[in-house]
């Protein structure tokens, strides 16, 4: 199960050519891939079952991993304990990995270790390790083939950074509720954080200001003509006394209305579940919020993002896949920018580990919030905008496809702040030829290659 599902991500992200099939197998020593080519020659990529990789983490580029491991093997001599052996048998060229990129990359997406338990390891790593892991596993092959004559095997099927843009709706109108939650965050941020009296001024400022939390306009004037997908929060009506206290110090409370909805359709933005704190547990709750703003927004809505980012690798994804989402970007620490949660800047498909199968919904990752530059960072303006451009420059060498997250109250409540890093993350998309993504059509730009039931 875990090579197939290796294979099914990969797929996800990166074309075989049309002159290659692919054949797999598994057993307690190591791992099969072979990709066979129409005049009868065969490349076999042999992974072994090794222990976790320690040596991944410790390199600083994905180039540097395949250029450095180049120079340490020959390709027709077995090179011993380096992470590579390449052997060749008349038309048969086997590629054995002395690293078990299978078992990293499956720990890395379900967070769940060999024995069972919750992987819980924060790597703070200079690269997206998975994705080093694909482009290992690409250019060895397709380095294979250019020895052996060989057309090339693998190709990425998109050469180019590729963001969604997107947009938590967590307040629409000031209230009890909306004043708790902030007070909370900024008690929290003065008691952590050196006990400033800007985060106690912050919830003053928000008690006595008359802002329009429900008012837009301003994203709609930097994002132009961009797509861009705005997660909203429909309500519940049926909850358990627990549910309805919870929902009160957590989760968004505003009224949402068809208006809403139709002004966002009307300015050709997309609409998102932005589903409640415990609905990632709990069925019936996502089944309601998904039949409730369906309803509202007079379409099937099947994109969700839960708030406080809850999710649970051993349940959500599952409920996910029974309540009909197809794509989800919750998976993200809300502490750290870029890829450290998984470990890669490409989608992947959610594994459901408690019937340990892969399900059919797909995980966008996120990589950036702006509640990450000024609540857990406290960074000022001038660090908060170089850190996020600095952010996307390193996602363009990696041709990622990912998300980045701006609340729509911070256009509010941080106006400057948040405006003057907002316009230049859009400006730099402009100046450097990045694609922005359309989620309505996101299946049918990516969609598996090959699919290994």
């Amino acid at each position: 199960m875990r090579l197939k599902f290796f294979l099914n991500n990969y797929f996800l992200n990166y074309l075989l050519n049309n002159n290659y099939s692919v054949q797999y197998s598994a057993d307690n020593r190591s791992y099969e891939v072979s990709f066979c080519s129409d005049g009868g020659k065969k490349i076999v990529v042999k992974i072994m079952r090794t222990g976790f990789s320690k040596t991944l983490p410790e390199l600083q580029s994905p180039i540097k991993i395949f250029n450095k491991y180049l120079k340490m093997y020959s390709l027709h001599q077995p090179a011993g304990n380096k992470m590579f052996e390449y052997i060749t048998k008349q038309n048969i060229f086997i590629i054995k990995f002395n690293i078990n990129i299978i078992d990293d990359t499956f720990c890395y997406f379900t967070r769940i270790n060999r024995d069972g338990n919750k992987f819980t390891r924060i790597l703070k790593t200079d690269y997206p390790i998975v994705d080093a892991i694909y482009y290992l596993f690409t250019e060895t092959v397709n380095k294979a083939a250019e020895e052996n004559n060989m057309h090339p095997v693998l190709s990425r099927k998109k050469n180019c950074l590729q963001i969604y843009l997107t947009h938590d709706v967590d307040i629409m109108n000031k209230n009890f509720g909306s004043l708790l939650r902030l007070a909370g965050i900024n008690f929290y941020k003065f008691m952590t954080m050196g006990f400033k009296v800007k985060y106690l001024l912050e919830i003053f400022e928000y008690m006595i200001q008359k802002l329009n939390y429900d008012d837009f306009s301003v994203l709609y004037q930097i994002e132009q003509d961009y797509s861009s997908t705005f997660f909203l929060h429909p309500g519940y009506k049926n909850l358990t006394f627990y549910q309805k206290f919870i929902n009160f110090l957590i989760n968004p409370r505003y009224q949402l209305t068809e208006k809403t909805v139709e002004e966002l359709k009307k300015r050709k933005k997309n609409i998102g579940l932005h589903s409640g704190y415990h609905s990632a547990k709990i069925k019936s709750l996502l089944e309601q919020e998904c039949t409730r703003i369906s309803s509202i927004a007079g379409q099937r809505v099947d994109v969700t993002r839960f708030h406080f980012l809850a999710f649970d690798t051993r349940i959500t994804p599952g409920i996910l896949e029974k309540n009909g989402i197809t794509i989800d970007m919750s998976l993200y620490y809300n502490r750290h920018t870029g890829w450290y949660y998984h470990q890669t800047t490409l989608p992947y498909f959610l594994f459901d580990t408690s019937d340990f199968i892969q399900i059919q919904v797909v995980e966008i990752p996120t990589v950036l919030m702006d509640a990450t530059l000024y609540n857990y960072y406290d960074l000022g303006y001038e660090e908060a905008r170089n850190r996020s451009i600095e952010l996307l420059e390193n996602l363009k060498n990696f041709s990622s496809l990912c998300s980045i997250n701006f609340h729509t109250e911070s256009f509010v409540m941080r106006k400057e702040y948040i405006v003057g890093i907002y316009k230049n993350i859009i400006a730099w998309i402009k100046g450097n030829d990045v694609s922005v993504g359309e989620i309505e059509y996101f299946y049918e730009e990516i969609r598996p290659e090959l699919k290994f039931i």
